[in-house]
């Protein structure tokens, strides 16, 4: 039997974008490819550009995906990402249950495993369901030639709002344009932020190469494969390291922290809520999922407000003038419980709550984790299917 909802499907009318009818066609053209696809692997060659202070500074990476289809209840997906000086890469797996992901730095090599979710999923496609949803105004740009086709341009714009004197400003333009070709197939994806000033601050161009005749099985999506992957793509012969769990197990409990709550200044902890079913988001001013999740989370807190269910979103903000400005300008706009972490070091009280933002636990009425899981993806004001399956596990009764 499915998951009954909460009643959430759509987003609020205030935050859909506008869309051209020759837009959306484009894009279900692009979903009745990507759905007539069995498996295939795709070469992402990437160059992007930040202007600071009168000086521009590229940097190239090139990604590898793999994806297979199912037809069953996962979808595969693996990627493996590298930059031009070799710093920095990442190979992660999808299979049924399981995210797994490696990563090599200046700091050294790390490892960590958490649940699937579907925020993990091809990246330009993505990509581009998020502009369909996320964006101010989605719009068809014309034909332009790319890797010798013609492609339908599609392009989506969305005007940022950041300033402290006046939150209704626009301070600036963000444009991502999607190159997608006959077969509907997404060939080049180019964004470009532009400050109101008119200067241009970041560019990005994205080339994207398909072999859609690779023989994919299951088992290329394994840990095995995952492990080759990771030596490969990342380890240069070094052993694999120790996958470190990023979520919590059925029935531990959250750490003990102090938060500051808001906007009246009290102390309180996440174990004073023992006896309901307790929500928590952790989310940082600077995480941008972690702000996309918030319509989500309050049309849920507004359904179950008869529930005794209790939502809590917790900062850990680094600098407390960060996240003093962003409630200032946004808390209103919600009515679950707001705090930051009462810590000299925010980011390192973050660690004890496994290091990733936005993490969501879902605590039953004893107090202890019914479900724990990271990341956002659905969608502004769409409903997230995690949150349903924890809520029901927790003992709340969801609309049919």
């Amino acid at each position: 039997m499915a998951l009954c909802s909460l009643g959430l499907a759509a987003a609020d009318e205030a935050t859909r974008p506008w869309i051209s009818p020759q837009a959306q066609a484009v894009r279900d053209r692009v979903t009745a490819a990507r759905a007539a696809i069995d498996g295939w692997t795709a070469t992402i060659v990437m160059e992007s550009t930040l202007f600071a202070s009168g000086s521009a500074k590229t940097r190239n990476m090139q990604t590898t995906e793999r994806y297979l289809r199912s037809h069953g209840p996962a979808e595969y997906y693996a990627a493996t990402h590298s930059n031009e000086e070799g710093r920095f890469a990442i190979a992660k797996c999808q299979d049924l249950a399981v995210n797994r992901l490696v990563f090599r730095n200046s700091k050294g090599v790390q490892g960590t495993v958490s649940p699937a979710d579907a925020f993990n999923r091809p990246e330009f496609w993505l990509k581009f369901d998020l502009a369909f949803t996320d964006s101010d105004f989605v719009r068809w740009a014309g034909h332009e030639t790319f890797g010798g086709q013609s492609c339908d341009v599609v392009e989506a714009v969305d005007l940022e709002h950041r300033a402290s004197d006046s939150p209704n400003a626009v301070t600036a333009i963000s444009t991502t344009r999607f190159f997608v070709s006959r077969a509907g197939l997404i060939e080049r994806i180019t964004y470009a932020r532009d400050e109101k000033s008119g200067q241009q601050s970041d560019w990005l161009d994205q080339r994207i190469t398909y072999d859609s005749k690779a023989h994919l099985t299951p088992e290329d999506f394994s840990q095995a494969s995952f492990e080759r992957d990771a030596v490969a793509a990342v380890l240069n012969g070094q052993p694999m390291p120790v996958l470190k769990e990023e979520v919590f197990a059925v029935g531990d409990t959250l750490p003990e922290m102090t938060f500051t709550g808001w906007p009246d200044g009290k102390p309180f902890r996440i174990s004073y809520l023992k006896g309901k079913v307790v929500v928590v988001e952790t989310w940082a001013s600077w995480c941008y999922f972690c702000k996309e999740a918030f319509p989500t989370y309050e049309k849920a807190r507004r359904a179950l407000a008869d529930q005794d269910v209790v939502f809590v979103a917790v900062s850990f903000d680094q600098k407390l003038s960060d996240y003093e400005k962003w409630m200032k300008q946004h808390a209103g706009d919600y009515g679950f419980k707001f705090g930051r972490v009462d810590a000299e070091d925010p980011m390192k009280a973050m660690k004890e709550f496994r290091g990733s933002l936005p993490g969501f636990y879902v605590l039953g009425r004893d107090g202890k984790i019914v479900s724990s899981y990271l990341g956002f993806g659905y969608g502004r004001g769409n409903e997230d299917p995690r949150l349903l399956a924890a809520l029901r596990a927790a003992g709340v009764t969801l609309q049919r």
